[in-house]
Parts: C-alpha cells; sequence; structure tokens
C-alpha cells in the first residue's frame, strides 16, 4: 500500500511491519527529449481510441512489441504524456524495459534508485516531469544484473501500490522476444495490454507469433509506428 504525505513523499509498504519511504524528486529545469515526445505524437493518442471497456478512470496499461527497435517505447511516452495532459489524470510512467532502458534518457533523469531497488526492497525515487500530473519511474541501477521478475509478487505489490496513488500506470515493458525476458505471467495481471508494430518492419510471423504469447482477455489492440502519412 501506499500513502501519500503532504510532501510528496509516499510510503511504501512492502509487507506486515515494513514502511519504505519514496521520495518524490522535482527537478528545477526538467526536461525530455523533443525527439521521442512531441505534440505531433501525443495529440494522437486520446482514451476515445480505446475500447469501450478499457475507457476508466483508473487503469494499468502495458505497452510492448514483437521486438526491440519497433517504437513502444515512443508509444509508452507520449501515451503517458496525453493522459496526463489531456485529461487530468495523475500518471506514473514505469521502465520495466530491461534490456534497453530508455526512460532516464527520453526525461534526463539518472537512471536509479528505481524500479530494481524496489525489487531488491531498497530506496527507490520517483519523479516529477516538464508534464502535469506525469511521474517517472525509471528502470534504476543495474537493472539486468538479475531477473527483475522472478518475484512476480513483489512486482505486483509495487505496481499495485503505485495504483493506490496514481490513476494510470503505464509500462514500458521489454519486448516479447526474446521470451525469457518477457514477463508473461506479469502481463496478465495488468489492465490492459498494447502492442506496438513497426509498420516497416514488423512482420506477419512475427505478428502471429505474439499473439500467441499475449494476455487474450487484457489484449487492447494495435499502435501502428512509422506509417507513411
Amino acid at each position: 500500500m501506499i500513502e501519500v504525505n503532504p510532501d510528496e513523499s509516499i510510503t511504501l509498504h512492502p509487507g506486515p511491519n515494513q514502511t519504505r519511504q519514496v521520495q518524490v524528486v522535482r527537478h528545477e529545469a526538467p526536461r525530455y527529449d523533443d525527439r521521442v515526445i512531441s505534440p505531433r505524437f501525443y495529440q494522437r493518442f486520446t482514451l476515445e481510441r480505446f475500447p469501450v471497456e478499457y475507457r476508466r478512470d483508473r487503469l494499468s496499461l502495458a505497452v510492448t512489441s514483437a521486438r526491440g527497435g519497433e517504437g513502444k517505447t515512443l508509444v509508452a511516452c507520449n501515451l503517458a504524456v496525453s493522459i496526463a495532459l489531456g485529461y487530468g489524470r495523475k500518471t506514473v510512467l514505469v521502465d520495466m524495459s530491461t534490456r534497453r532502458p530508455a526512460l532516464h534518457r527520453v526525461f534526463g533523469l539518472n537512471s536509479g534508485p528505481g524500479l530494481a531497488e524496489a525489487l531488491r526492497q531498497e530506496q527507490m525515487e520517483l519523479s516529477a516531469t516538464a508534464f502535469s500530473g506525469l511521474f517517472v519511474l525509471t528502470a534504476g541501477f543495474d537493472l539486468t544484473r538479475e531477473d527483475p521478475f522472478r518475484n512476480t509478487v513483489l512486482l505486483r505489490q509495487v505496481v499495485r501500490s503505485l495504483e493506490r496513488y496514481f490513476d494510470y500506470i503505464v509500462l514500458d515493458m521489454n519486448p516479447v522476444f526474446p521470451l525469457e525476458s518477457f514477463p508473461a505471467l506479469f502481463a496478465g495481471e495488468v489492465d490492459g495490454v498494447l502492442a506496438v508494430v513497426d509498420a516497416r518492419s514488423t512482420t506477419r510471423n512475427d505478428l502471429r507469433a505474439m499473439d500467441r504469447h499475449l494476455p487474450e482477455d487484457r489484449f487492447m489492440g494495435y499502435v501502428m509506428n512509422r506509417l507513411r502519412d
């Protein structure tokens, strides 16, 4: 569970009789990479484009793709910005991309302490961004040092805790392939999963293979990237 204090620090309760303070960090001049986050991207995302059953006040969303380099981080970032700015929803963007964590670079942040530290039950930080209502939980230091998804219970607890404070949780996950780094069990526990498809490189075989590993009852649909205007 998470409790919100007036000074915008958060108390995480990882277990019985355990508490851990999570600091919400605000930077004097927050930055972001405008090659990744741009009005021409995030203005295209509206909740009205979601299937009706996913148009809710509170939602946890995972963004993935068949393989790396297909644009899932770009989609996750702009989706989160759109929800925070366009709908006034308090939103947290979580870097679960263990193979190539990127959110700290997109937002000009330190890579940690973040999710890796939370999963090791150590100190973590949430960072405010240049966009009102949007916060980032970075991947953390040495996230690839060990399998961060081996303890699905702890991962679930961290995300469920964030859900008590934030309206929307947007998770930038690993691509489905290679399978050993895709958290298939956890993907079935979020409210919805979006799959990013690169119109120039994703093959039909990749699409068919990816479909077999995404939870059918959580799958929201595809986001086409790099379409010709």
